[in-house]
This record gives structure tokens, sequence and C-alpha cells, in this order.
């Protein structure tokens, strides 16, 4: 399903959102300096020799500048901070004429741009200053030696990985789903979750290929030396575990990257999803094939911590649903809402339900508008297994235990700024759509509605959108049937009432999140500092010996595994345990009350084709020259959406897209 959104430059014009967004910007550029800085003073000796179970500067460096950073922009964001970068940033200037290809913008450009010279700092920055000017041996240096070809392919290749190991940092930073940094950085618009996901990709890519080069350079210098055996294998040699490990992280990252084409997604999603978890024996394998990857990843591991529990504290994570199949491929649901959580147009949540899978998340729109109705109306379209088990459950009404992770989305309004709003809808994607068309109605501002369906049918499930349709008869909507011939009806009369509504509610913030940030951050870097501190006590001589390496049990773990483990496990264990903890707590302060509120279908296809305007085939969209500003919000196919786009962008109209390809 593709959304698509027209924006335009809005500017905040108070003194305290200005600090606010002067501090997430200091914030945000401190996160990316990090990176940078670390190369120079790690490659020039800043960092000096490793040191032994204790806090240096490097560490304070990381804390300071690496992992605090986060937290506080966390915080902003809790408390409501503003975007820093335009979203008129995000806006397609050029779409190519293949349509495979994704448009582009100004921001993208950057983005983009940006990316690829943080790559080559991060790459070449510390293989020239090696290979230039050494850092004196004992200052984290090496022997004296003959700068030869071969010394130099070492320094650049040897680099090579440790650059894709800060390009898989940000690729962790960037699958986070409520992403202030990226907020912050690529604005409200550009950063929300499913744009961010394009540069979770490309980091991924990059640190692919990057550690790729490492590996292959490796193993081709270690078959001309005819030491493969010795430099690989640990019961050959006593240092051959460092590049045996280096060897299965590599094999899970290519394991990762083949399962990941979009081809591969679209066969079989769980094979995608179920292999990229293996992330997790990654990072800890590239731990101990070199250990300063921490700074790199245990940021945003402690970030993907907080982003994976706030969730439960918004909403009450096991609820009551109501499912019914309302066509004959379309299951509603009618989740709970207890806690009150005041979700906005645009936010989707991630379901599951146990009596199908107790493993298999589904994300969908929330199709519903907080102000009608607190819980949550999803419609769910038989498109695979899961679904298709979700339909022959929903066959009569029934109530069902489900799991809710979410809400998610930035609840913008960018569209109220315009005078008038077009929204094209494709099936099944009007339901994206049904939030924003509700919203907007009660503004009083011309409103056009263009909708096709495959079948008469499939109109029937969005009973709220046709009685938000009705009721304001100011509004135009234009439904299109694309493949069942058109029919007679009986004229029949359409009360004006059909369903009926609440009153609006006031958006409430769980301030418990605010809590959940400090317990997570604060914990996290105390488990990192615990990590470099603690050490249990072994013996040298024992650790140096080649038994140590074959022989099983706390020495080995000691001498060969908690050195390497501790400061990048710890900060993750004691994150999550701090934040479930507090989550437990704050749980059982709050008041819930369950039950599902579901509203019966009224309307009928004789009741549609009486009311509105019925035409077959599909609309034919065309973008005149107005002076008023209009906003065009489409969701759909993506080749519906791919058109829309390219007819608003040759002529002249701003369009934003939005995209999930899964």
């Amino acid at each position: 399903m593709t959304i698509a959104i027209l924006s335009m430059k809005t500017n905040p014009s108070t003194e305290n959102a200005t600090a606010t967004k002067s501090l997430a910007v200091l914030l945000a550029v401190a996160t990316v300096l990090y990176s940078i800085i670390w190369f120079p003073g790690f490659s020039w000796g800043t960092y000096a020799e490793m040191t032994d179970h204790k806090v240096d500067q490097m560490d304070l460096y990381f804390l300071l500048f690496g992992l605090m950073p986060m937290l506080f922009l966390v915080l902003i964001w809790i408390q409501g901070g503003v975007p820093t970068v335009s979203s008129s940033a995000w806006i397609p200037r050029w779409v190519p004429k293949h349509r495979l290809l994704n448009s582009w913008s100004r921001g993208d450009i950057f983005g983009m741009a940006a990316v690829v010279l943080a790559n080559l700092i991060w790459w070449f920055v510390p293989a020239i200053s090696r290979i230039v000017a050494p850092p004196a041996h004992g200052m984290g240096g090496e022997a004296p030696h003959e700068m030869t070809v071969r010394l130099v392919f070492d320094k650049i290749f040897g680099w090579a990985g440790m650059a894709g190991v800060w390009d898989a940092g940000y690729c962790i930073l960037f699958a986070v789903r409520e992403n202030a940094f990226a907020k912050t950085v690529l604005g409200k618009d550009g950063g929300q979750y499913h744009r961010g996901l394009k540069y979770h990709i490309v980091f991924g890519y990059w640190s692919f290929g990057l550690i790729t080069l490492h590996s292959l350079y490796y193993i081709l210098a270690y078959l001309a030396d005819n030491t493969l055996a010795e430099k690989i294998l640990p019961w050959v040699n006593a240092y051959g575990f460092y590049n045996f490990y280096g060897l299965i992280a590599w094999i899970c990252m290519i394991l990762m990257i083949a399962t990941s084409v979009f081809k591969v997604r679209r066969l079989n999603y769980r094979i995608f999803y179920w292999t990229h978890q293996l992330y997790v024996p990654f990072l800890l394998f590239s731990a101990l094939h070199y250990y300063v990857i921490w700074y790199a990843v245990v940021g945003p591991l402690i970030y993907l911590i907080f982003d994976r529990l706030a969730p439960r504290l918004r909403f009450k994570r096991q609820t009551l649903a109501s499912i019914k199949r309302v066509s004959h491929d379309t299951v509603r649901m009618d989740i709970s809402n207890p806690s009150g959580y005041a979700y906005g147009p645009g936010d989707w949540v991630n379901v599951l339900v146990p009596q199908i899978s107790s493993l298999n998340w589904h994300p969908f729109s929330i199709a519903s508008s907080y102000t009608v109705s607190s819980n949550l109306t999803l419609f769910c379209k038989a498109n695979g297994p899961w679904t298709s088990a979700l339909l022959d459950l929903g066959q009569k009404e029934i109530e069902i235990p489900v799991k809710v992770d979410g809400p998610f989305g930035s609840n913008h309004r960018m569209h109220h700024k315009y005078q008038s709003l077009v929204v094209v809808a494709g099936g099944a994607g009007v339901a994206a759509l049904c939030p924003y068309i509700v919203e907007w109605a009660k503004t009083g501002k011309p409103l056009t509605i263009y909708w096709s369906c495959k079948r008469y049918e499939d109109f029937l499930p969005y009973q709220e959108l046709l009685n938000t349709v009705h009721q304001h008869k100011w509004i135009n909507l234009n439904l299109h049937v694309t493949r069942d011939q058109m029919r007679d009806c009986k004229q029949v009369d359409v009360p004006d009432q059909l369903l009926s509504s609440k009153q609006d509610q006031e958006p409430t913030r769980n301030a418990s999140q605010f809590v959940l940030a400090l317990v997570v951050f604060v914990f996290g870097a105390l488990g990192y500092v615990f990590g470099r501190l603690f050490v249990f006590s072994f013996n040298m001589d024992y650790c140096m010996s080649t038994d140590s390496y074959i022989a099983g049990g706390m020495d080995q773990f000691v001498c060969w595994y908690w050195y390497y483990f501790g400061p990048l496990t710890l900060p993750v264990v004691m994150s999550l345990l701090a934040g479930f903890g507090w989550i437990f707590v704050a749980s059982s302060r709050s008041q819930r009350v369950a039950g599902v509120v579901t509203l019966e279908q009224q309307w009928t296809l004789d009741m549609i084709q009486s009311r509105f305007s019925v035409k077959g085939g599909r609309p034919d969209l065309i973008f005149f020259e107005t002076d008023q500003r209009v906003a065009v919000l489409a969701a759909g196919p993506n080749s519906m959406v791919k058109h829309c786009e390219t007819m608003a962008v040759s002529n002249g109209y701003s369009f934003f897209q939005e995209s999930w390809k899964v």
C-alpha cells in the first residue's frame, strides 16, 4: 500500500519552539559528529593502547556524545518537540520515467550525499592517517615497519570493515519506529518510520559492501600467503578465533542481505523477517572479531530497546478485538483501547492474533478517527495465509484476544494548511485515508474524493466513511467500479443519520514515556560502564595457551568472551530489565476499562447508488492550474499513486509520497 501526501512548509513562530528547535539541531549534529570524530581520534592514537577494564577517555566520549544526545532527543520528542527541516524539502521534484524507480526530492539528494560522504570519512580518514602518519609504537600504534603496497592495502581494506560496522549502527538507528533523531535531521515528514526505512536499507547495503570487501580481501591475502587455515581456524592457531568469528558474522550478514531483496520479501515475508533476526549473532560475533564495535552499535541498540518498549505504555498490549467479515475478502477488526491513547490520522499498529499465530505480527493502518471513537478500527484484506485465516475466523462476529504494538505515526495535520483537498483512493487503500477525510469534513472546506474498487460490495465495509460523506452533502464523492458491470438499482430513501458519533476528545500524552526513556538510557550507560570495569579473575598464562581455545567452561569464557561481550551485552540486558521493570510499575498504576464498541452496517448497494455517483472504469485524473492551495492525498496500489505523482509533479504540483513496500 502507498500513501501520498502533498504538504507545504510550516515554520514555528514562538520563541520556545525556536529554542527547542535549535537544541534539537545541536543534539542531532552532536550525534552525527560523534561517529565522524571517533575515527581520527582512534586512528591517531588518542585512544592510546587498549585499556584493561577501566573507563577511559574514549568511553567518556561515547557516553557524552554518542549516548546522551540520543536521550535528550527522545525527551524533546516526548514533550512534543518540533521538526527542524521543512516538509517542502521532501516534496518530489524529479520523477524518473521508469516505473520501478522512486521520485527524488532535494532532501533525498542531500541525505544520500551525506551518507556517501560519511562513509568516505569513516573508511579513508583512519586508513590514510595510518598510512601517512602512523601513531608511535606504544600509543595505539604498531612496531616500526617499512610501508609497502601490501601494508597500504591492509590499512584500506582493514578499515573498510570498521566503516561497515558504523553503517550497521546507523542501520539499527533507522529501524527505530518513533525516531526522534530522524525526525530532527530529516523533518517530521522525512523522518517517519516508513521513510526512514529507505536509509535503513541504504546503510545496510553500505555495511554489507564494506564488510564484504574487508572479508574477501583478507581471505584472498591469506590464500596468497598460504596461511588461510592458520589465520581462520582456532584449533590451528591460538589467534585464529578472531577471524573465525568474523567469518561467521559475515555469513550472517550475507543471509540477511540475500533475503532482504524486494522480490524475496514479497515472495515470503516470514523468511525475510526471521533471517533479519541474525543481526543479533552478527553483532556478537563482530564484537568477538574486533572489540571496538560497541562504540558504533551500543547507542542505537539502547534507542531501539526504548522504541520497542514505549508502545507498552501508550497502548495496552493484550486487549480484546471484535472481528467480523464485512465482504468476500475483508475483515473488520475493532480493537478495544482501554488506556484511551489518542491516535491520529495516518497512524498504524502491528497486530498479533494468538488464535492464528503466536509469532506473526502484521501492520495495518488505523481506519477510525479518534474524534469519533477511541477504539481502533482496522480493515484487513485477505492477501495471504495469515489474513485468509483471519477471514475464516471472522465468518461470524466474535470477540477474540489480540496483542497490539503501537500506534505509530507522525500524527501531523499538514494538509489543513490548504484551502482544498483532493483524495484519490484505490480499493482497500481508502482505509488509511478515512481519518483524514473525517477530520477534513469538520473544517467545511472543499473536498473531492475519487474512490475506485473492483466490485460494488467493496464499498460496503467502510460504513463510517459513507456516513461522513452523506452527512456533509457538499463533499464531492466519485465512486468507480473497475470490474463489475454497471448494475441497475432501485431508488431508496437514505436517512440523514445512520451512525452515531461522539464529541471530540483531547489527546492525552503518556508521561510515563519520559521516565521510561531516562530509565532505559541511564541503565544502559551504567551497564556499559559496568561491562568495562568488571572482570573475573583469570590466569593470563592459561589464556595465552592453545588449550584455552579448545577447552570450555568459565576459564575459556573469561579469557576470550567476557572482555568483548561485557560492554556490548550488559547495556542491552540492563536497559531491558530496567525498562520492563518501569513498565510493570506504570501499568499497575493505570486504570483500564475493557470492552469493544462496534457499529452495525446500515448502508446497502441500493443506498450507495441512490446517494452517490457510481461510474464504470478507472477515474480520469486531470490536474488544472488553480489559484487555491490544494492538497492531494492518495492511497492504494503503488502503480496508481505513482501515476498521480507523475501527473502532479509534471504539472507543477507539490507532491509528497509515503510508501510501504514490504
